[in-house]
């Protein structure tokens, strides 16, 4: 499978093609013969022109489908092919055409023609018609703009993203799905540490609307994903709610790869480190391309001073996705741990623009002995955050992760104790090996064991 192309002259039309792609992906893994490529493995070659050959090598499979899809006023033209990777032969080709735009309709028909011509006939258990998240169709066409806005993971898509779930709630009030994601978009939000964010007013929304999402329809996976995500804010000093939630979740949806990777993840934060490794490979092991899944996996790796298993997921991360800038920091700090000193200076010097990508370098720098330029590196971090007594979220962590790589307690404390909301997530962090200059001393410990207390 491969992202259909957007081909309507209005560029706001960008999400159709997104919409149509994942909406298609997830109907064909409901047919347990079909070996499907995930939303992560396909993103790779999103808007290249590769031939069908490099496709299917890139991707493992011995078929693709691709398509367009053009609006023009209600009408929707969607193209479909199903080619034969290894020769570029085309075994099926079929045009969708709508006067009055139902998405949700023709992303299933195209997923059942696709599984028809695969496979032969459906199976009857994948014969019968998906469950519609929403009667009514523009609602779902604000649904799927939401999704495509917040899957770019930017303040301002984020906000543009709840503008668009909002509106298709206010055309159809019981659509739980949109609720759900107005939940995660806010623990999202939270997640990232934007600023722009208000802290109490987001998880008092994000909880509302998953409240809400659950109300309307509790068989919903997304809706407990979200709920607890949120409950992780919430109860930031205790993570109350969380196991229950994510356990829910995966009850309902037992290969999301997103459940999976935010359950590891809260694991760690309540000290079973043992079930959020375990829980953290699943999560790979479900999504193998996806990077964000490794990035967690080899960081929790580390916290639990597993270095070399860590450099092996950053490794295989890498290999997958030359181009992410997530995981040469990770390795980074392992091969820092292992005692690589050349591979971790050659990883540091990689990436180091903001935040996380930084800390490493800094590391690397006071190793080597330049305290100037680590410095200095330091303090271009620490001029970005509000000056005291303002409320700093936890992605200013980062700064006080540098702060204590340098060996400085007092700046790493006075940025970890102005973090909200105070709790595991914050402890989680402090687990990291840059915190190892300052770990014994009284007043990080003394911190560190207040934050722990609630788990």
């Amino acid at each position: 499978m491969l992202y259909f192309a957007s081909r309507s002259s209005d560029t706001a039309d960008a999400y159709l093609g997104d919409g149509i792609t994942e909406g298609i992906i997830t109907r064909l893994t409901q047919d347990q013969r079909l070996a499907v490529k995930s939303i992560s493995a396909v993103e790779r070659l999103r808007g290249r022109s590769t031939p069908p050959d490099s496709a299917g090598r890139v991707l493992k499979v011995a078929n693709l489908v691709s398509g367009s899809v053009a609006r023009s006023g209600r009408r929707l033209r969607v193209s479909v092919e199903l080619v034969r990777a290894s020769t570029g032969t085309t075994l099926w080709a079929a045009q969708f055409d709508r006067e009055d735009v139902d998405l949700f309709d023709i992303q299933t028909a195209i997923a059942d023609s696709v599984a028809r011509e695969i496979a032969g006939r459906l199976l009857p258990g994948t014969r019968s018609q998906p469950r519609r998240p929403s009667t009514n169709p523009e609602a779902y066409d604000l649904f799927l703009q939401g999704n495509f806005h917040l899957a770019r993971r930017t303040p301002d898509d984020v906000r543009t993203a709840l503008r668009k779930y909002e509106a298709a709630i206010g055309l159809d009030p019981s659509f739980a799905a949109a609720h759900a994601r107005i939940a995660l978009a806010y623990a999202v939000a939270l997640d990232w540490g934007w600023p722009s964010f208000d802290i109490d007013s987001s998880i008092r929304l994000g909880l509302a609307a998953s409240d809400r999402a659950i109300e309307l329809d509790s068989s919903l996976a997304d809706a407990w994903t979200s709920r607890a995500f949120m409950l992780r804010f919430a109860n930031a000093r205790t993570y109350a709610g969380v196991r229950e939630a994510f356990a829910r979740a995966l009850r309902l949806a037992p290969r999301d790869p997103e459940a999976m990777l935010q359950f590891g993840f809260s694991l760690e934060g309540l000290g079973k480190p043992d079930s959020a490794l375990l829980m953290l490979h699943r999560a790979v092991a479900v999504d193998p391309e996806r990077t964000i899944s490794r990035f967690t996996l080899a960081w929790v790796l580390l916290m639990n001073h597993q270095p070399d298993a860590a450099i092996a997921q950053a490794d295989t991360g890498i290999a997958n996705d030359p181009t992410t800038r997530l995981l040469r920091p990770v390795r980074a700090w392992g091969r820092l741990m292992a005692g690589d000193t050349t591979g971790a200076w050659l990883d540091a010097r990689a990436e180091h623009d903001d935040g996380f990508e930084s800390t490493a370098l800094i590391a690397m720098l006071a190793r080597r002995g330049d305290s100037t330029a680590a410095r200095a590196e330091v303090e271009r971090l620490a001029a970005a955050l509000p000056a005291a007594p303002a409320r700093l979220t936890w992605s200013a962590g980062w700064t006080a992760l540098a702060w204590a790589s340098l060996g400085n307690e007092s700046r790493a404390l006075d940025i970890l104790e102005r973090i909200e909301p105070q709790g595991l997530h914050v402890w989680d962090l402090m687990q990291s090996p840059g915190f190892d200059p300052v770990r014994l001393r009284p007043g990080f410990a003394r911190f560190e064991a207040e934050l722990a207390s609630g788990r």
